[in-house]
């Protein structure tokens, strides 16, 4: 089985952000709501000025503006069926929230509401955003998280770079709706967490890469990614209790002392493994469906560990394969492959309890 590259860290280009950049995070909590006393803006003047006040505002317009929108106090933005589309420069955000909660809605009966950015469209530092109907789009990442939270209950979000990128404990939640990316979907680096309770990810790359200490956490939804589906580098841990992941070429890799654990779920893969395992990781299946229409469905490697309960696994080349040092408990399932249902390849220990062969 040959090697592949880890995928190398990417960061998100320069922002100009404000230069409180490492203040203490502000602690959890419910997303802001509209309340009773609305600000009706339309045009670029008036809503920067209901911006730096806070509260309701509702558009009443198209606002086209060339300068960064800025959100220091709690605000919730109606887009009202109409369009806020930030011209500036690209290198820039079209909205930078600090130390705020901002709530994002549309409510427009035909769901016509748009924020859409040249450049970056929102860069949050100790904030809350969340985006709950509309269509966001950005012509670099999306949304830019430092020590913040992101929710995404629904609407569509579509990005030419990161739809959505995090570092610095941040927390990214996926409830419903629809997020696409040019690259990666959802990117999170440097003790982030990650939810997806529902809705769609769809990238170039992956669906969801989390790097550097990690939590990732699938209970619903789809993911598909062209790349990988899910990608969890370096001591980070991938729990899948449900929901379905696809890939043209990995669905799931795990990598580098990191872990995952699957209680159910769907996993395919069209052209490379369903779930790859390398360098020093631990994986338990305890249920679930996983396919892989021209490779190994399960690929154990370098050191690693596997505990398999149960599950269907479907393979072209080998249901499960284990190399290089790697230890494969089969405690039950069922497997089918072309060539070989279960394989221990060098130094690899394998026990079989039970299971369909």
């Amino acid at each position: 089985m040959s090697k592949h590259s880890v995928k190398s860290f990417k960061r998100v280009l320069a922002l100009t952000l404000t230069p409180f950049m490492f203040s203490t995070c502000m602690p959890w909590s419910q997303a802001l709501t509209a309340s009773a006393n609305e600000v009706v803006v339309s045009d670029y003047d008036t809503l920067k000025a209901a911006l730096e006040e806070g509260g309701s505002i509702k558009l009443d317009d198209d606002i086209s503006f060339d300068t960064s929108l800025y959100a220091e106090e709690n605000t919730f933005i109606d887009l009202a069926g109409y369009t806020l589309e930030y011209t500036g420069t690209s290198e820039a955000m079209a909205m930078d929230v600090y130390a705020a909660k901002v709530s994002f809605s549309d409510s427009s009966e035909e769901g016509t509401g748009t924020f859409t950015s040249s450049g970056t469209l929102i860069a949050a530092t100790d904030a809350f955003v969340t985006l709950s109907g509309g269509t966001y789009t950005a012509n670099d990442t999306g949304i830019y998280a430092d020590q913040s939270s992101v929710t995404f209950n629904g609407g569509k979000l579509t990005a030419e770079n990161y739809a959505v990128s995090a570092e610095t404990k941040s927390k990214v939640t996926v409830n419903g709706g629809t997020i696409t990316s040019n690259d990666d979907a959802i990117e999170a680096g440097y003790n982030c967490t990650v939810t997806i309770n529902g809705g769609t990810l769809n990238a170039s790359d992956c669906g969801v890469y989390v790097y550097q200490n990690c939590s990732f956490t699938m209970n619903d939804g789809t993911i598909n990614g062209n790349y990988c589906g899910v990608y969890a580098y370096q001591n980070c841990s991938f729990t899948m209790n449900g929901g379905n992941i696809e890939s043209d070429n990995y669905g799931v890799e795990v990598y580098y002392s990191s872990s995952a654990n699957v209680v159910n779920g769907t996993i395919t893969s069209n052209d490379d493994e369903a779930f790859y395992v390398e360098y020093n990781c631990n994986l338990n299946i305890k249920d679930g469906v996983f396919t892989s229409l021209d490779d190994y469905t399960v690929s154990i490697d370098d050191n690693s560990k596997a505990v398999i309960d149960g599950g269907v696994f479907n393979g072209d080349v080998s249901a499960v394969y284990a190399d290089d040092g790697s230890t494969l408990t089969i405690n039950d399932g069922t497997f089918t492959a072309e060539y070989y249902a279960v394989y221990a390849g060098y130094r690899s220990p394998l026990t079989i309890n039970g299971g369909t062969f």
